[in-house]
């Protein structure tokens, strides 16, 4: 302590502190001492606690320096691309605030500034009149002798330095000799282009701006060019503490895993530090880095390149692109090996007039593909100069030219066989000398191998010429002309591999106009080299010819279909059905087609070419639907044909055996079994009165199976297991959404000034649904509080998306946990068609649509931007969007796949939902007030797909229930938005909420769902629901939490129809970790006492100690046992460690492990007793429990909800009863109850 601490002086600043607590006990005024959490900042070297000090710092003033920096940008003397990190940088330069120079470093520019010391007075630093700044100390100094005549003073330079920004900013003209006027200075500066990270945009790139204009009179560059930043194939930023650093040599040689491990010891990593690293390692690169070579690696940081964001590096990817190499050579060899000894080829390579329609079609697409590349390289477009480079070699060239030239150089005339070869040495030397700047190794290797043109001394491929455009090739008759030839090749193949014939195809190919039928008679050769071997015949058919019966078809455009025949080789019920859905897809494309052609505003603002490519687009489905129409008409007749046949195949069958087993003695019976009355003839008999008709013995025999029906029918009512199939799709991708930010959000709380945003979006697509009731794809974005240019930057991984596209739905709010949130508007981002080759979203900014926002907001927001010019109404959502590859087959429903996260939700009060009273004020005098709990409810988003027999809807087993989930009657409607309420607070999101994202199927994963449970402490027993996108939500149950939530599995699933799983679980902790649970030796906690873990030491951190035991116990939804070992092996997948069992409700063991959980808890925890304030009538499977033990009467509420739709019921009820009948009446409840639980309710 210093001189201004008074009686303090001198002592240490810990010690003091006690002191100071003594000094205030003895004067009176000690209260009391608690615990404050915060960071405490520590030295890595000296461990010591680090304490901040105020000091005099030098600052920069920044607004003139930045005005001009922002001038010369909005002019376009500076290029910023992409155009995102523009708009960042003029956010950045119009918000910018002074800059601390100074720096406490022993490196960098020392502070050009001088403090004077005058003899016999004391300096204050921090009085800025004694400071004196110059180039050197003379300068300085004769400063202060003007500043302070008459003084006898010394000068002492600041031992701070300046911030290494500062000194990177001089950079540019520093380097080439200023301030003095060198040779490279004049001629070198300003330099051309700045390629630099988007992460220090700010940082560097504004400050050499606005020192180069500040210093020099100059811009520095007229070019910037932000590249995306790479990371790990988790997203994190790579750190050498997390062992993520990726070496390229590795990636080009190759390492296997432990030599990954060794290179950890070579550091000076600490060792907790090394064993993080080594688990990542494991997870990441399990069988080590693959050998990728230079090329693979170089190409795939080129279409990584998207220009800002960042980018997740996957090894996976750049092993991909190894064998897309392998692929190059392989295409090279072969065309080598085409080409004879003594071949010269062409000297300009140019159109000679003798090319077929696939070396047109070739060409063309060769030199399209070099107009596009040289574009993109341009417009700095790197990502898409690979997809259109990638697009030439793999698409066209090796699949399809190379493909249809084997044919021809095998059986073609000698003229076409040159020509081919010439053609196909074009091909591939264009494609060698376009992707050579991308990879140079092995297209050297590759072009050396080649033979010259005449006259070509080239010694390398570096020199060689880059392809450009040669309109003398643009030909796009070819180009669509040879489309049609390999549409037609494949649908030939898909109907093939749909229908599973792998040899004897019989193929008829449809034209219907004189153009296609003039090109597939010509092209038949090509047809059938491309649409493999499995075609045995191929006719074509003219628009006058009928459809050939006995076929499916595949709509290739307006101007052709293919029919394969398939009559006595498939099923045809399963025909029909595929033929409607498919039917039904193409009438939703042909309604959405012509929905955005009559559109005003379409027609008024886009482009003539745009619209008629829609146009086509809509005749090729036009035609899709009526073939399709065709189709399903046929399958349809053959059906009915051989329904007849069947029934009149049965009846036959009937009669023949009515006839021989005829007694005369009495009619047949009419029972269960579905026999049917008939005279001796065979036929019916007339109807005649029951009494005449029947026997005392067959009137009982029917009402005895009519109340058998009425009970099977009520112990098992609709609902639980279904087993409707996933619909099939044709493809699905993997898309990656990215929402990063939001600006100029309106004010919701006035009285923070600011918002409390999120975002909730909706996707959905054209894929057809199970059933029109599953639910909808959603993502809700973490809460940033107080502020309106939120930035979230949340990522979502969806996959098994069609190429039809998507629609992407944003709600944005306002948090309010206290009330309802309020709307700030919506987004809404269509994309009508997605591939491999779609470039995607880039960061794109969406203006948000007020109409649905909030009025309030929007008030305020209005008000502002009256008083205030600068304040606008409209606000900006950016959203970015990339196709990650094709999604794991079979297509057909969309699925998350990331990010892996999770959320812990906080009730201020459980009394709050279920009147809890604090359970210990009457008895021990206490006040009675409401106790506050922290009851937690968790989420935890797993990586799909949840296995398809997951699929079960809820249980009919009251008849309210099923208005209660589709929302129908007026009790149904007030049950309904009761239960939606009580999810929304159960579920609560507020500035207590916590968010948290783990790798997905990791260990990390399984660790953070066993804190989410409180590991194995306390005997808890947790309620579940697992949703169709995998998404899991649990909350603690039991006797003081289950039944008074309403219906807890209704709750969970927020009265979701459809559902994948649901039921109970809990956690045991197991004595040998490494062995298998059911070890004769294995011994659990609970209910045996295992030391090293709760309720006397922490649990251990591993989940290879823990065992999750989960079941089907639950009333509304059912779960089907046999399903259980799927339940098991998706989360198995997902949390990898754990040990899982799996058990059916009803299993005897099952119900005594959870005997033994409660009695752990009663020992360990305190007991919460709960209220019911709650309809008892919603409960499912504990409803009947409670009903049996007498503990559970209908509310008044309950009571006018049923008067309301059943009057005459609600009468009959008010009419008291005999004992005899009301106790008649509880037996049979008994009864029924019994049967229920028998059934695993």
């Amino acid at each position: 302590m210093n001189e201004n601490t008074g009686p303090y002086k001198g002592q240490k600043r810990f010690d003091v502190r006690y002191t100071i607590q003594e000094d205030l006990k003895k004067l009176g005024l000690f209260v009391d001492k608690k615990d404050n959490p915060m960071t405490v900042p520590l030295c890595e070297k000296s461990k010591d606690v680090i304490e901040p000090l105020l000091k005099p710092q030098w600052w920069m003033k920044m607004r003139e320096m930045a005005d001009e920096a922002i001038r010369v940008v909005k002019s376009g003397e500076i290029k910023i691309r992409p155009e995102s990190a523009e708009k960042s940088y003029l956010r950045w330069m119009e918000n910018i605030n002074d800059w601390c120079l100074s720096r406490q470093l022993w490196w960098g520019h020392q502070a050009p500034m001088y403090l004077a010391h005058i003899y016999g007075e004391k300096p204050d630093e921090s009085d800025g009149s004694f400071w004196f700044a110059g180039r050197t100390q003379e300068e300085a100094e004769i400063k202060a002798r003007k500043a302070l005549p008459g003084k006898n003073f010394t000068l002492r330079r600041d031992e701070d330095v300046l911030d290494t920004w500062f000194s990177s900013g001089l950079w540019p003209f520093a380097t080439l000799g200023w301030p003095k006027k060198t040779h490279d200075f004049e001629t070198l500066f300003p330099t051309s282009v700045l390629e630099t990270g988007w992460d220090i945009l700010f940082f560097w790139v504004a400050r050499m701006i606005m020192f180069g204009i500040k210093m020099t009179g100059k811009v520095p560059f007229t070019e910037v060019y932000c590249h995306s930043l790479i990371r790990d194939s988790d997203g994190r930023k790579m750190s050498k503490s997390l062992g993520n650093v990726i070496d390229p040599q590795d990636v080009i040689q190759g390492i296997a895993l432990e030599e990954l491990h060794k290179k950890l010891l070579s550091g000076n990593l600490n060792p907790l530090e090394v064993e993080k690293a080594k688990k990542y390692q494991k997870t990441a690169f399990p069988d080590g880095i693959p050998q990728c070579g230079t090329d693979a690696l170089r190409f795939a940081l080129v279409s990584y390149t998207t220009g800002g964001g960042d980018i997740a590096f996957d090894i996976k990817v750049i092993y991909g692109y190894r064998k897309f190499c392998n692929k190059i050579y392989q295409a090279t060899k072969y065309v080598v090996g085409k080409l004879d000894e003594d071949f010269v080829p062409s000297r300009t390579g140019g159109i000679t007039g003798k090319e077929s329609l696939a070396e047109r079609w070739i060409l063309h697409k060769m030199t399209t593909a070099a107009k596009e590349v040289n574009q993109a390289l341009e417009d700095r477009e790197f990502m898409r100069s690979t997809m259109v480079i990638y697009q030439y070699w793999y698409n066209h060239l090796c699949d399809v030219y190379i493909e249809n030239s084997k044919a021809i150089i095998q059986d073609g005339t000698e003229e076409e066989k040159r020509s081919a070869t010439d053609t196909l040495y074009t091909a591939l030397e264009g494609a060698l000398t376009m992707i050579h700047p991308y990879m140079p190794f092995l297209t050297e290797e590759l072009w050396q191998r080649l033979p010259r043109r005449p006259d070509d001394k080239t010694p390398s491929i570096v020199l060689a010429k880059y392809p450009v455009y040669d309109p003398k090739m643009d030909d796009p008759a070819s180009e669509a002309a040879y489309e049609l030839v390999l549409g037609i090749s494949r649908g030939i193949r898909s109907l093939m591999a749909e229908y599973s014939l792998k040899d004897e195809g019989k193929v008829f190919v449809q034209t219907y106009d004189t153009t296609s039928h003039s090109t597939v008679t010509s092209q038949l050769q090509s047809i059938r080299s491309l649409s493999g071997k499995g075609v045995s015949t191929l006719d074509v058919l003219s628009s006058d010819d009928s459809r050939p019966a006995g076929c499916v078809v595949f709509s290739v455009s307006s101007s052709a279909a293919v029919y394969l025949h398939v009559k006595g080789r498939v099923d045809i019920d399963g025909e029909i059905q595929k033929a409607t859905r498919k039917l039904e897809k193409t009438r939703a494309g042909v309604e959405k087609q012509r929905k955005i052609l009559d559109d005003p505003g379409y027609r008024e603002k886009a482009s003539q070419e745009l619209q008629d490519a829609e146009k086509k687009k809509l005749g090729d489905l036009e035609t899709e639907q009526r073939s399709r129409g065709k189709a399903t008409r046929t399958c349809a007749k053959i059906e009915r044909k051989l329904r007849t046949l069947r029934h009149e195949l049965a009846a036959t069958v009937a009669e023949n055996m009515s006839e021989e087993s005829a007694q005369p003695a009495g009619p047949e019976t009419n029972g269960f079994n579905g026999k049917v009355e008939q005279d001796s003839a065979g036929k019916q008999p007339d109807k005649q009165p029951e009494d005449e008709k029947k026997g005392t013995a067959a009137v009982a025999k029917d009402k005895l199976t009519a109340t058998q029906k009425k009970v099977f029918d009520k112990n098992n009512p609709p609902g639980g297991y279904d087993a409707t199939p996933i619909p099939s799709a044709r493809d699905g991708y993997t898309v990656r959404f990215t929402f990063h930010r939001a600006e100029n959000l309106p004010v919701s709380d006035l009285n923070s000034r600011s918002s409390d945003p999120f975002i909730r979006v909706t996707l959905t697509s054209a894929l057809p649904k199970r059933h029109k009731e599953d639910p909808d794809m959603v993502l809700r974005t973490p809460t940033i509080h107080k502020s309106t240019n939120p930035e979230w930057n949340t990522q979502w991984t969806v996959a098994g998306i069609p190429s039809s596209g998507f629609r992407l739905k944003c709600r944005l709010y306002d948090e309010d946990s206290s009330d309802h949130d309020d709307r700030l508007g919506n987004v809404t981002i269509h994309v009508d068609r997605i591939g491999a080759n779609w470039n995607g979203i880039r960061e794109e900014s969406f203006s948000i649509k007020k109409r649905m926002g909030s009025k309030r907001a929007y008030m305020i927001r209005g008000c502002a931007s009256l008083l205030d010019s600068n304040v606008h109404m409209n606000g900006v959502l950016y959203v970015s969007a990339e196709v990650l590859g094709e999604s794991e087959e079979p297509h057909g429903r969309m699925y998350t796949v990331g990010t892996t996260s999770w959320i812990k939700h906080y009730s201020p009060m459980i009394g709050r939902l279920a009147g809890t009273k604090a359970p210990d004020s009457t008895e021990h005098g206490g006040d009675g007030k409401t106790e506050k709990y922290d009851f937690q409810a968790n989420q935890f988003q797993l990586q799909g797909p949840v296995p398809a027999e997951l699929y079960h809807r809820f249980v009919e087993f009251k008849p309210f229930v099923n208005g209660m989930f589709s929302r129908t009657g007026i009790r149904g409607r007030v049950l309904n938005s009761a239960l939606h309420h009580q999810h929304a607070r159960v579920y609560n999101f507020s500035n207590t909420t916590e968010y948290g994202i783990v790798r997905p199927r990791s260990e990390e994963a399984a660790l953070q769902f066993l804190k989410m449970v409180h590991y194995d402490e306390g005997g808890r027993i947790f309620t579940y629901v697992l949703t169709l996108d995998g998404l899991l939500r649990f909350t603690e149950t039991g006797k003081e939490f289950g039944i008074d939530l309403l219906s807890k599995h209704t709750m969970h699933s927020d009265v979701n129809i459809y559902i994948a799983s649901s039921g109970e679980f809990f956690i045991r902790r197991l004595r040998h970790p490494n062995e298998s649970s059911s070890a004769p030796d294995q011994e659990t906690h609970p209910s045996k006492e295992i030391p090293g873990g709760p309720p006397h030491e922490p649990p251990p951190k591993n989940p290879k100690h823990y065992q999750l035991i989960i079941d089907n116990d639950s009333g509304t939804y059912r779960p089907k046992g046999d399903l259980l070992p799927k339940l098991k092996e998706f989360l198995k997948a997902n949390f990898p460690g754990l040990h899982i069992m799996t058990r059916e409700c009803t299993d005897e063991k099952l119900a005594k492990m959870k005997d033994e959980q409660r009695e752990r808890k009663k020992k360990e925890g305190r007991s919460v007793t709960v209220v019911q304030n709650s309809d008892g009538d919603i409960s499912s499977s504990d409803e009947e429990a409670l009903t049996k033990a007498g503990q559970m009467k209908k509310t008044k509420k309950t009571r006018a909800y049923e008067a309301l739709e059943d009057p005459s019921q609600a009468l009959k009820d008010l009419i008291p009863r005999e004992k005899g009948e009301n106790d008649r009446e509880e037996r049979e409840i008994q009864s029924n109850t019994a049967n229920n639980n028998a059934s695993g309710s």
